[in-house]
């Protein structure tokens, strides 16, 4: 089993995709038998009731600017300076239950490189969502699910290792939706009465609906064929519903079955983001909005393929080309069939399970290593690139390596450990503990299984090993790690860890007490 943090935000300024995402990640690892915490600030429409009902632990943290009124970009700006990332990363660790933590997901705007240095200690790995491609993370896997999303966008803000996940293939939808089987309804045929889905996201905060809503009945829509869905937290609910019973529009005040909606739909306005990957999904047409400049990209991406008509909500003159863009639906329904078409070929809404596959392989677990381990054990000690960075490179015999594992096993001072993940085996790693009247301190060894190659496989295994030493020994204070002068790789991957160098040439420490791992 996985412990997975996820830190993410929902308010009425930063919306409630963050954490719809999240959750359809969440659901998925938490299907597979995966611990799945969250931790969010409860800012205005923070969602936090929501996500435990979901069934999910949740911590709360104080909301610092809870007096202050500001732009999605200005509160932004104000909460990822360097100072406001690490006491978040700080406030975070202090809230949570448990000390380590297997992966760190986090999707925030304003957390960015700074709190994932800061976190890192506590977690093995860390995956970053991400839309904007606008500041340094620090991260080992990153995600980018929007159309358009491109790689040279990341160029010197991710580390080389990072594995990047690029595109609807991994969009995080909802269960609803990956498990939806589209019916490829015949969209497009003549009708005199269009179904028609309005739905702008969960908050809404700048009264888009209401325009949409306006525009629709200058074009002499009526009748409750029309299906508007509002948000649980939209704060124009009262101004949503006396409009609707002035046009006769179905009013509905957020919905569990928003799938089987799209489906009975003939076409659709909506917001950018995450819903306009799920009306594709389902194969609706729609009339897609930006309503963020984050959603930007991704609309004019999903017009350019034809899945969607787009308009920027921040464009000059957007109420006149609102009313365009919806004679153009009313006016060639032809045109509808292709942008469902489109639509369908653009996200089948696997994205998910695909995400919490990367997680899962790169979950690192040890187990003790056993007397029928020797063979193995000793055809990779043997290995040319095992012995040409240990003290001693000389093969060893078969049995002389049994004697040793039979030394070490019965020895409650050391630990020998295999690492592996789903894949099988990817490391070694010993511990010889010297217990000392001021605390215990450890030597570490640590090598890869010859031939399994990983991302970053060094540190991951270097900090597992770190954690379980420190259950293992709670008085653990100082490890020390004895490294060759032109193993450069092992040289990195321990001082990515903490370890610096002492006095004596080639030993390297961590001192527990300055900042664990």
């Amino acid at each position: 089993m996985m412990r997975v943090l996820v830190r993410v935000d929902a308010s009425a300024l930063l919306g409630t995709g963050h954490v719809a995402r999240c959750l359809a990640l969440a659901d998925e690892l938490k299907s597979r038998g995966h611990q799945v915490t969250f931790v969010m600030r409860s800012l205005p429409g923070h969602l936090i009731a929501e996500t435990r009902a979901q069934g999910f632990e949740v911590f709360s943290l104080a909301d610092s600017f809870a007096d202050v009124a500001l732009t999605q970009a200005a509160w932004i700006t104000m909460t990822s300076t360097q100072g406001t990332q690490l006491l978040d990363a700080s406030q975070t660790l202090q809230s949570l239950p448990h000390r380590f933590w297997d992966w760190a997901v986090v999707d925030h705007y304003a957390l960015g490189a700074d709190w994932q240095l800061a976190i890192g200690g506590a977690v093995q790995e860390i995956l970053a969502i991400d839309d904007l491609a606008d500041r340094p993370l620090q991260c080992d896997a990153l995600l980018n699910q929007n159309l358009g999303a491109a790689a040279a966008r990341y160029v010197g803000l991710i580390p080389p290792p990072c594995q990047v996940l690029l595109g609807p293939y991994f969009a995080l939808l909802r269960s609803e939706f990956s498990t939806f089987t589209p019916n490829r309804l015949v969209r497009g045929t003549a009708f005199s009465t269009p179904r028609i889905l309005v739905s702008l996201g969960g908050i809404d905060a700048e009264g888009y609906t209401l325009r949409v809503l306006h525009a629709l009945g200058q074009c002499g829509l009526r009748g409750d064929a029309i299906i508007v869905v509002a948000g649980a937290q939209n704060p124009h609910f009262l101004a949503l519903q006396k409009q609707c019973d002035a046009l006769g529009y179905t009013l509905l005040r957020s919905t569990q079955a928003m799938a089987e909606l799209m489906a009975q739909s003939d076409w659709a306005v909506g917001a950018g983001g995450v819903s306009l990957l799920e009306r594709c999904v389902v194969g609706l047409p729609s009339i897609a909005i930006a309503i963020a400049p984050n959603q930007q990209p991704g609309v004019a991406a999903a017009n350019a393929q034809g899945a969607v008509l787009a308009l920027d909500s921040q464009a000059p003159g957007f109420e006149s080309s609102l009313r365009q863009a919806i004679q153009a639906m009313l006016t060639f329904p032809v045109r509808l069939q292709a942008m469902s078409q489109a639509g369908l070929a653009l996200c089948d809404a696997k994205g998910a399970a695909r995400v919490a596959d990367v997680l899962q392989a790169g979950a690192i677990t040890l187990r003790s290593a056993k007397l029928e381990d020797s063979e193995e054990l000793h055809v990779w000690r043997n290995a040319p690139e095992t012995r040409k960075y240990s003290g001693d490179d000389q093969a060893i015999g078969l049995e002389q390596h049994k004697r040793w594992l039979r030394g070490v096993l019965a020895d409650s001072e050391r630990r020998l450990w295999i690492a592996s993940i789903v894949s099988g085996p990817i490391g070694v790693l010993r511990f010889d503990c010297c217990p000392t009247s001021s605390g215990t301190v450890a030597e570490i060894s640590v090598y890869g299984v010859p031939g399994r190659t990983g991302r970053n496989w060094g540190k991951a295994l270097i900090t597992r090993g770190v954690q379980e030493a420190q259950v293992a020994w709670p008085s653990l204070r100082l490890i020390d790690a004895r490294i060759s002068g032109d193993n450069l790789a092992s040289l990195q991957a321990f001082a990515a860890c903490g370890f610096g160098a002492s006095a004596m040439p080639g030993l390297y420490q961590k001192n527990l007490e300055k900042g664990s791992l």
